[in-house]
Formats: structure tokens, C-alpha cells, sequence
């Protein structure tokens, strides 16, 4: 199955409480080279969207957060093993 079949079966995630409240949800969209997470809040509303760039190396990822106008919030970059090694956020 090809990049663009995958894009057509995008995958929805809840978080849901323990009193069965939908705290928030996201969809996965892509698999192989990139993946997109559109993140919605408990109303349905988008709120946000993570973009990553899937096995660009075996142990080197890269990630943008970004809020519902598109604007970067956090730039992330994990290497190895051991997690993320470093990041860089828009606010500071």
C-alpha cells in the first residue's frame, strides 16, 4: 500500500475520562514519510496539528507543533536512542 492509499484512511484517536467525557481527539493521517495529527478539542474544533517527517534516518526525527492558524509553536528534533535531544519553541 502506497503513501497516498494510507492518506485516504486517516485513523481518529479519543482521550477520553474516566466519567466517559471526550477530553480531546486527533487524526492521524500518513504513515510512511510523513505524518500529520490534526488535534480537535472536546466541541469537535480544531485546535492545532503535529507534522512529522517519518524515516527520513533510522534514528533521527523531526516535528513541528503548530496551532489551528498554522503558525509554529514548538520545533522538535529527536536523535537516537534515548528521545529528544533537543527542541526549540517558539515562545522563548
Amino acid at each position: 500500500m502506497n503513501e497516498s492509499m494510507l492518506e485516504l484512511f486517516p485513523l481518529t484517536y479519543g482521550f477520553i475520562a474516566y466519567n466517559e467525557e471526550v477530553k480531546f481527539t486527533y487524526r492521524k493521517q500518513g504513515w510512511l514519510k510523513r505524518v500529520r495529527l490534526t488535534i480537535f478539542d472536546k466541541d469537535n474544533k480544531e485546535i492545532g496539528k503535529y507534522l512529522q517527517e517519518e524515516f527520513k534516518t533510522l534514528f533521527h526525527i523531526k516535528g513541528n507543533l503548530l496551532n489551528e492558524q498554522g503558525k509554529l509553536l514548538l520545533n522538535i528534533k529527536a536523535f537516537g536512542f534515548s528521545g529528544v535531544k533537543g527542541y526549540s519553541n517558539s515562545y522563548s
